[in-house]
């Protein structure tokens, strides 16, 4: 699937929701919708490829992001039901991690806040990428258990 980064979807732009200069929602790390004066509506949250994250100009939405938001979203939820205050932010889970496949090969890539780096993995890395692919596949749909913290 490919969400353009530069064009949020017409039924958010035409909405009253806050939204970036490309018509995203924005929110704060912890999902709430926020506001131009820096308001916040009571229980409206916006969460995955319709929200505009926050973070550095390399930052890309990528799935393991959205699990995240939705996961701790559930959790803040929860918490602020309960009265508490621990919520769970997205931000310190922003990464890029890739295995680009170039057909007879592949190159590793991992960016972070705190590092960035890529290793080539001549003919291994197109195994590696297929192997990863077929786990995936059978893991979402739970014919083998997932990796814990995947």
């Amino acid at each position: 699937m490919f969400i353009p980064a530069g064009n949020g979807h017409d039924v958010i732009k035409d909405s009253d929701l806050p939204t970036n200069e490309a018509g995203f929602i924005k929110i704060d790390d912890f999902g709430n919708v926020k506001f131009d004066d820096d308001t916040y509506a009571k229980n409206i949250y916006a969460i995955g490829d319709i929200s505009a994250l926050e973070g550095a100009d390399w930052r890309a939405k990528q799935g393991h992001i959205a699990e995240v938001m939705a996961r701790n979203l559930a959790y803040n939820i929860q918490e602020k039901d309960k009265g508490g205050n621990s919520f769970k932010g997205y931000s310190e889970h922003i990464n890029i991690l890739c295995v680009m496949d170039t057909g007879d090969g592949a190159s590793f890539i991992y960016r972070d806040a705190k590092k960035a780096y890529m290793i080539p993995m001549p003919i291994i890395g197109h195994w590696l990428k297929k192997g990863w692919g077929a786990y995936f596949r059978l893991s979402k749909l739970g014919r083998i258990p997932r990796i814990p913290g995947m």
